[in-house]
């Protein structure tokens, strides 16, 4: 009920500013957490075209694909753009935790492992006790199949009484 008030509310302010990016980036954020990907996955699309800076929309689109079962080649392009926007922001900022941590996950869609425990390993290395680096080394680890890994963030996750449980299910 929550998610779909807050949709009408932000289809309200789409309506007066197509591409407002905080309306885009958080109908998107709403729209993947109450389980529509596909939606989330337009909008953080537009995020992204509306800012072209902005590496977390790139990033997240890459999850909402992956949850569409979208074909290979566009989760492909869609994680090469990510990383490009990744990267560059980095190169700003090295230490960008959330940056690092978004962009281990797209490593692994991009066909590299070993880059992605470099960017999770240096996300907890910077912010060592932050929800963002924990819950995406946990998400990167369990897609590597490092299991004991990621159970272990994840304990320290939810016994902190943080994450939502929607965002990590869906």
């Amino acid at each position: 009920a929550q998610h779909e008030k807050a949709g009408h509310a932000f289809e309200e302010a789409l309506r007066l500013a197509p591409n407002h990016w905080d309306a885009l980036y958080y109908y998107a954020r709403s729209s993947f957490a109450s389980g529509n990907p596909a939606k989330a996955a337009t909008l953080f699309r537009r995020a992204g075209d509306a800012r072209r800076e902005d590496y977390e929309s790139p990033n997240l689109l890459v999850l909402c694909l992956r949850a569409t079962d979208s074909p290979a080649e566009e989760i492909r392009e869609a994680a090469r753009e990510a990383i490009r926007r990744s990267e560059r922001a980095l190169m700003l900022n090295p230490r960008d935790a959330r940056c690092l941590s978004l962009a281990s996950c797209v490593y692994i869609d991009a066909g590299d492992p070993a880059r992605a425990v470099e960017f999770a390993r240096r996300a907890l290395e910077i912010q060592p006790d932050g929800m963002s680096p924990l819950v995406n080394a946990a998400c990167c680890y369990a897609r590597l199949g490092m299991k004991e890994e990621s159970l272990a963030l994840l304990k320290t996750v939810f016994g902190r009484g943080w994450g939502h449980r929607s965002w990590i299910e869906n």
